[in-house]
């Protein structure tokens, strides 16, 4: 096989390995989700096809590179231009304001993202106790149930449009649940989940400690007090998604379901709704939702999302550089 052959080859080999990394969990029937492994292989198999080019002809090599770094350009120009769009675009549909209908209750919220966001965080002199209520509260009031109701994920933002964060539109291709309590607020529509990690997060960011808890149907969030005078813990359970505060923890709604009734009964909600909850409680393997990586990812997400662009365009860049400086040198010498 002469070195032509060979190159043509060794390019072939390189595209393959570069789109099997890039497609490999895919194949696996899981969504793309680029590991460090996967991201070496597939820049290996982009080296590959390189030396298969520069063995096939160097000049031919040099124009793929000089076409390739202008595709990369105007990908991350695209990108760029995306983020930027969405840096002021709102993810709250303004239909959210006609209310939806929710446990026998109208939720309308009553508050714009931006009155909600200085809200958020403990206020100097206010007690875990009296945040504890104005949180969950709060919450409740910024928000409205509206979730799976939806068939148009794009309607009120269920999925993250690719203006707000490209990775997790790939990722993602339907509902997804911000672990970033302002961008969960922004958008407005919320489920029990979501509201509960908007809970434990803020509380969490404000330096105090709090789970999410799944029930049989359900997600509140059990959120550290303090200590009694026995220097026992204290845990009560806050559900942001109905507005209701129990002064328990999860161990004692279990055994306890009168409590639970009559709590959301007292909170306005019609008896058989306070009847189904008080099942929902009822200890059948409720478990605490562990979300560091899920949550650490999308706060990589919104970084590399402005990185990843200008790594694209950095090439385009350079590359443009060099050829003015070449420019520059062959002048002087021609001078």
């Amino acid at each position: 096989m002469n070195k032509k052959g060979f190159g043509i080859l060794v390019a072939i080999g390189g595209i393959a390995l570069s789109v099997l990394a890039y497609y490999f969990d895919p194949l696996k029937n899981e969504p793309i989700s680029l590991a460090v492994v996967q991201y070496v292989a597939v820049l290996f198999g982009f080296g590959v096809f390189q030396i298969g080019l520069r063995l096939i002809s160097a000049p031919l090599s040099r124009s793929f590179i000089k076409y390739l770094c202008v595709g990369l350009f105007i990908s991350g120009g695209i990108l760029l231009g995306l983020n930027i769009y969405g840096e002021f675009t709102s993810l709250r549909n303004p239909a959210i304001y006609n209310g939806f209908e929710y446990r026998g209750r109208l939720r309308i919220p009553k508050y714009k993202p931006e009155e909600v966001y200085p809200l958020l965080d403990k206020q100097i002199q206010e007690t875990n106790e009296e945040y504890a209520y104005r949180l969950t509260q709060l919450v409740y009031d910024a928000t409205v149930h509206y979730w799976d109701q939806s068939s148009d994920y794009s309607e009120y933002n269920h999925r993250v449009p690719i203006y707000e964060n490209f990775l997790l539109w790939q990722e993602h291709p339907k509902n997804y649940e911000f672990c970033n309590a302002e961008i969960a607020i922004e958008r407005g529509v919320s489920i029990c989940s979501q509201a509960t990690r908007i809970i434990v997060q803020t509380w969490k960011k404000n330096g105090l400690s709090g789970n999410e808890v799944a029930l049989d149907g359900h997600v509140v969030a059990e959120v550290f007090i303090g200590m009694n005078s026995q220097n026992n813990r204290i845990k009560w359970v806050l559900d942001s998604d109905l507005g209701v505060v129990f002064e328990h923890p999860i161990s004692f709604l279990e055994e306890h379901p009168e409590v639970v009734q009559a709590t959301y009964t007292k909170a306005g909600y019609p008896v058989n709704v306070g009847e189904k909850m008080a099942l929902i409680y009822e200890n059948k393997g409720n478990y605490k939702i562990t979300t560091n990586g899920y949550c650490d990812y999308e706060k990589y997400s919104y970084i590399l999302k402005w990185r990843i662009p200008l790594l694209l365009t950095t090439p385009f860049l350079l590359l443009t550089l060099l050829e003015i400086r070449k420019e520059r040198i062959m002048g002087h010498k021609l001078g």
